[in-house]
């Protein structure tokens, strides 16, 4: 993928997330998240108290509850408002410091629990959250400067990189399973990875990705897609796939771009935006 692509993406899926009127019928604490997702590509010091507040209940242990229940949701949320503070931090109040280590390490704290896949990667149906999870926490560790973090989640994701997948999706399907719901696992997993991989600006983990992103494009029809832009990045990142990712996007405009999907594209925007200027 070239520079003048990424150039090319990055100013269309911002237009998307910007120029999409608001809707009324949104719950508030849903209008809130979007107001903080914008923090990621865009500064606007009006939105500084409410990414403030969503962090402080965060920590409280309040959830947005007018996200579905999915276990994902709580931790896309506590990602978007680590990663909007990860832009902003300097030009917030310095009084917000004085209660800002405390809710940090009770947000770790619960994201700590995938200790126990330091050594052995998690089982195939859980490994999408654990890789929220340990995403979650390389980003918090990476703000904080603390190692054991940091070390902790990337030994977990390497479990879940280093083990083989025959035909390289990112997990196998349970037998059980829809095939719907797999792919759904299989994109959410996408997502946080991707999120990690540019974080650490870790080649292999790239490579990874890109080996899912392949099988998907070659094996998942949008029939099975979520409507929901889920790992918008981890396919465009490689010109191989980017197709479906367009595909993702323009699925996601035609179910109307509210809520979870401006925040996801507005994600997206702000990997393509630290891909090209890193650090």
């Amino acid at each position: 993928m070239t520079e003048h692509h990424f150039s090319e993406y990055l100013q269309s899926v911002t237009q998307l997330v910007n120029d999409t009127p608001n809707n009324d019928n949104i719950p508030d604490d849903l209008k809130a998240l979007v107001t903080v997702s914008k923090l990621m590509i865009q500064d606007n010091p009006d939105s500084y108290q409410t990414l403030i507040d969503g962090l402080a209940n965060l920590a409280a242990g309040q959830s947005i509850t007018s996200l579905p229940k999915r276990p994902v949701y709580p931790l896309l949320t506590l990602h978007v408002h680590l990663a909007a503070f990860k832009k902003r931090y300097l030009n917030l109040p310095d009084s917000i410091w004085d209660h800002l280590t405390l809710q940090f390490d009770q947000l770790a704290t619960p994201l700590r629990q995938i200790e126990i896949y330091r050594n052995t990667p998690p089982p195939h149906m859980s490994t999408e959250i654990v890789l929220w999870q340990a995403s979650c926490l390389l980003l918090m560790g990476t703000l904080r400067h603390i190692d054991g973090d940091i070390e902790l989640a990337m030994a977990v994701i390497q479990q879940i990189v280093d083990r083989i997948v025959p035909d390289n999706p990112l997990t196998k399907q349970d037998p059980e399973e829809s095939l719907d719901g797999w792919t759904y696992r299989e994109l959410l997993g996408i997502h946080a990875l991707t999120n990690a991989a540019l974080l650490v600006q870790n080649t292999p983990w790239a490579q990874r990705i890109e080996q899912i992103a392949l099988y998907h494009l070659y094996h998942t029809q949008p029939d099975h897609c979520t409507s929901e832009p889920w790992g918008v990045f981890g396919f465009l990142w490689s010109s191989q796939t980017h197709m479906f990712a367009i595909q993702q996007i323009h699925d996601a405009k035609a179910y109307g771009l509210v809520g979870v999907s401006r925040v996801l594209l507005a994600d997206a925007a702000r990997c393509l935006t630290e891909f090209q200027t890193p650090g």
